[in-house]
């Protein structure tokens, strides 16, 4: 017989994995949605001033950053491009920051996937790589990074 004067309880123990597994259930949604990639430094081989990378963009609001140390004067060229699957295409824009974090790429190409710029300063140059929104916005590119005097041809 149900007796309405006598209080159930819940065990806390049950109450804390309950409440556990709720917040996880509410903001997964969201950290997916806003996630972003861990930066990746990347380093030239001896002797090279130039290297290529693999990445892949996993949605809208994602974004693959790197990081490159370089001298004042030098010029960072940065080319990225489809490389993957067939069907896979993704439309990507591109941006160069300077140690101070100002933006500093000249759109070599006016379509947002090329950046060019000659370092005033010696340090660490941020590039990052991001759906355009003009097409897919999901899938695999590859990005080019040449680094040269500023002036010459190497």
């Amino acid at each position: 017989m149900f007796n309405p004067t006598k209080k159930r309880t819940i065990q806390p123990s049950v109450r804390k994995i309950f409440f556990g597994v709720l917040i996880v259930l509410l903001l997964a949604p969201m950290m997916l949605v806003s996630a972003k990639q861990k930066t990746k430094h990347l380093y030239f081989k001896q002797g090279h001033s130039s290297i290529r990378v693999r990445g892949y963009l996993r949605g809208k609001n994602d974004t693959a950053s790197y990081l490159i140390t370089v001298k004042a004067h030098q010029t960072i060229e940065v080319r990225v491009y489809q490389c993957g699957r067939i069907g896979k295409e993704i439309s990507t824009g591109t941006a160069i920051f300077d140690p101070s974090g100002k933006e500093v790429s000249n759109d070599a190409d006016m379509q947002g996937n090329n950046g060019v710029t000659e370092t005033a300063v010696a340090g660490t140059y941020r590039i990052e790589v991001s759906p355009s929104q003009k097409g897919g916005t999901r899938g695999p590119f590859c990005i080019d990074v040449n680094v040269t005097k500023s002036g010459t041809n190497q």
